[in-house]
């Protein structure tokens, strides 16, 4: 899995602990997004680590299937900024 950062993605990430949380979850009509936190979720110990250049780790569940590439993107507005997650380049899982 290739992970794509922008640059105020990599500095949010480092800025809330250098650990982002990314996994899959359902939405309507059928179609799957991706969600990222940087708090751990309860079963964190059991998440697969993805270490990239940038600096920070990318953690995903452990039976979770990976995209090529993983993009990640600052989105909000002043304090209520968050990590979007695009999967090969789509805001959905594919």
């Amino acid at each position: 899995m290739e992970i794509v950062a922008t640059s105020d993605a990599k500095k949010l990430i480092r800025a809330r602990g250098g650990m982002l949380f990314v996994w899959i979850e359902a939405g309507m009509r059928g179609l799957r997004f991706l969600r990222t936190s940087t708090e751990p979720p309860p079963d964190a110990l059991s998440w697969e680590r993805t270490e990239t250049e940038e600096g920070f780790l990318v953690f995903t569940p452990p039976k979770m299937r990976k995209p090529r590439t993983l993009g990640l993107e600052v989105r909000g507005f002043m304090t209520k900024l968050r990590i979007n997650a695009l999967w090969n380049g789509c805001a959905f899982v594919v």
